[in-house]
């Protein structure tokens, strides 16, 4: 079973009135290295990388051993924070990684690219930390390695450092081409990630709308929702209506938000908008009705409750 988690990110990263928690497959693997010295992390010991970090003079692959425990352990924390103090302590983790992975960059960058397939799955994960907009250009060769573990971490990397001119059209080929499914969701979510920072969608167009109709992973059609939603794509209002009776709930509720930032954005748009949520309004039951109610009364600025006559009657008056 996957464990999703919600990245440390700045508010830009998100458009607010597309508000959702974002998933993630986990990070996955560990570096070629000794095991004896290796921590074993349980929840009381979740911060022991804040203390010592790794020596100077430790090999690559031991260094690498020791920032995929605290990568794992962020990535927990990023999981399950709820309080204050709680994210201080992720927020202090990331930092912690943010160092160790600058003091050797330039090592972890060469495992990345030429190093064993277990020093290459940490690296590319590490290096979503190191706020180098240099490290976009390997990281997206990476998308091309063979390992699936090393593709969705560079994945995860691009979308952590979050340079809004990162190229999306291979991010696109994945999101829609991969066999993996898991893959297809770090594709996607990366590229909404970016997109929200800013970067332009035509390279995920195409994708996001094949992406509506993902069989096999709720999470793509989740994410392609969103998308489709923050670039402005009114050609896929009526798909986006379809996706409101989704049986999975967070998909269903990603189509509502898109219909009416789409509807609230586009003026001509604003009816078709209004029509596919009434019509989920009308057809659905109680828990569509809740899940669609919210994105009515945003596009309506008005409130009739679960009053479907009324709801109606507002429709028919919209061109």
């Amino acid at each position: 079973m996957r464990h999703s988690i919600i990245l440390s990110t700045p508010p830009h990263r998100l458009a607010p009135v597309l508000s959702l928690a974002l998933v993630l497959p986990l990070i996955a693997g560990c570096a070629t290295t000794t095991t004896e010295n290796e921590i074993d992390i349980t929840e009381d010991e979740t911060f022991r990388p804040l203390g010592p970090a790794s020596r100077d003079d430790h090999t690559i692959g031991k260094y690498l051993s020791d920032l995929s425990i605290s990568i794992r352990a962020w990535n927990e924390k990023t999981l399950t924070a709820s309080t204050t103090q709680e994210r201080r302590k992720q927020s202090l983790l990331e930092i912690n990684i943010r160092e160790r992975v600058t003091k050797r960059h330039l090592e972890i960058l060469g495992e990345l690219e030429t190093g064993p397939k277990s020093n290459r799955i940490v690296a590319a994960a590490a290096l979503g930390f190191s706020g180098d907009p240099a490290d976009v250009s390997p990281l997206l060769a990476s998308l091309d390695d063979p390992d699936e573990k090393v593709v969705s971490n560079a994945l995860m990397a691009l979308g952590n450092l979050c340079f809004p001119d990162t190229p999306l059209f291979r991010i696109g080929e994945l999101m829609r081409y991969s066999p993996n499914s898991n893959t297809r969701w770090s594709a996607a979510d990366c590229a909404l990630s970016l997109i929200a920072a800013g970067a332009e969608g035509d390279g995920v167009l195409d994708a996001a709308r094949a992406g509506l109709t993902d069989a096999e992973e709720p999470m793509v059609r989740t994410q392609s929702a969103l998308i489709l939603g923050l670039i402005g794509d009114t050609d896929s209002i009526d798909s986006l209506g379809s996706l409101l009776f989704d049986e999975v709930p967070i998909v269903s509720t990603s189509a509502g938000k898109s219909l009416a930032y789409l509807g609230k954005k586009d003026v001509s748009a604003e009816g078709d908008a209004a029509r596919a949520l009434y019509r989920a309004l009308a057809e659905g039951d109680r828990d569509l009705r809740i899940r669609v109610h919210p994105n009515l009364v945003s596009i309506s600025q008005r409130d009739y409750g679960l009053d479907i006559e009324l709801w109606e009657e507002w429709v028919r008056k919209l061109p």
